[in-house]
């Protein structure tokens, strides 16, 4: 029998208001990176982070345009445009 492995907190479906944090939390789960790795990386505070994921904020355009590049993906992605 499988071990079922838990999910981060903040990779849970009620954080998720948006497509923009949805996406944001696929990519960060299939890239293995946590908020505070996305911060870091990306020289924001880690309660950015966690505020995109939750869907209280929507990142800024050019916050937007840094994440599409940071996970490699294009800003209509990330949008849900595409």
């Amino acid at each position: 029998m499988a071990r079922r492995t838990a999910l981060p907190h903040w990779a849970s479906e009620k954080f998720n208001d948006s497509i923009c944090s949805k996406r944001i939390r696929e990519l960060m789960l299939s890239q293995g990176k946590s908020p505070a790795d996305v911060a870091k990386d990306m020289y924001i505070s880690r309660n950015s982070v966690y505020l995109w994921l939750k869907g209280r904020i929507t990142p800024k355009l050019d916050d937007a345009y840094m994440i599409a590049q940071y996970f490699g993906v294009s800003l209509d992605y990330l949008c849900g445009k595409d």
